[in-house]
C-alpha cells in the first residue's frame, strides 16, 4: 500500500500518465505496485526479465534511463509498451545503500522531457524506496526468526516437561 500511494503522488507530482514500481529478485523484476496501465499490462509485466526496455537498462546501468519521444525508438520497447501508447518514460533504480533493489518507472503518453530537477527529485525517492524496502524486509527476516525462536522455546518446553514427567514417575517408583 505504501508503494502504491508513493506512486500515485509522484504521478501527480511529476505530471505523468502512468508509473509502475518493481522490485529485483535475483534476475527479474517482479511489479509491486503499479497505476495508469491497463490490465494487459498488469498481467503480462508482473515479473520481467532484466533485459527488457528500460527498466532493466536502468538496473544494469544503476543510473536513470530517460527515453523523451519513444515513437522515435520504438524497438527498443517491448510490445506491452507499444500497446500501452507511452511516449516518453523514465527509469529510476530503487537503491539501498549502492545496492540496485528494484526500479521506479514513469511514463508519459505525450513526448516529454524529464530534466535535471525530476531526475534529481526521482533518484531520492528512489533512495527512499529502497529504505522502505530494506526496512520491510529487516522486519520480515525479524518476525521469521521470532517464529522459529518461539518454536524451539515451544518444542525445548515440551522435552523439559516430558522429564520431569519421567523424573516424576522414577521418583514414585
Amino acid at each position: 500500500q505504501v508503494l502504491g500511494d508513493t506512486l500515485l503522488s509522484l504521478l501527480k507530482l511529476i505530471d505523468v500518465d502512468s508509473g509502475a514500481i518493481w522490485l529485483r529478485k535475483e534476475d527479474r523484476l517482479e511489479l509491486q505496485a503499479a497505476d495508469g496501465v491497463t490490465d494487459a499490462f498488469l498481467e503480462e509485466e508482473s515479473i520481467q526479465s532484466l533485459d527488457k526496455c528500460i527498466c532493466g537498462q536502468a538496473v544494469k546501468e544503476e543510473l536513470p534511463v530517460t527515453l523523451a519521444d519513444l515513437n522515435c525508438g520504438r524497438d527498443f520497447l517491448e510490445a506491452r509498451c507499444n500497446c500501452e501508447a507511452f511516449a516518453a518514460a523514465i527509469g529510476v533504480p530503487v537503491r539501498t545503500g549502492d545496492e540496485v533493489v528494484g526500479i521506479l518507472e514513469l511514463a508519459s503518453s505525450r513526448p516529454r522531457v524529464f530534466d535535471e530537477p525530476d531526475r534529481d527529485l526521482l533518484a531520492t525517492v528512489g533512495y527512499q524506496i529502497g529504505s522502505a524496502v530494506q526496512k520491510a524486509r529487516l522486519h520480515q527476516e525479524l518476525q521469521r526468526l521470532n517464529d522459529d525462536l518461539e518454536d524451539l522455546v515451544d518444542k525445548r518446553t515440551g522435552e523439559l516437561l516430558l522429564a520431569q514427567d519421567e523424573l516424576a514417575g522414577k521418583a514414585e517408583a
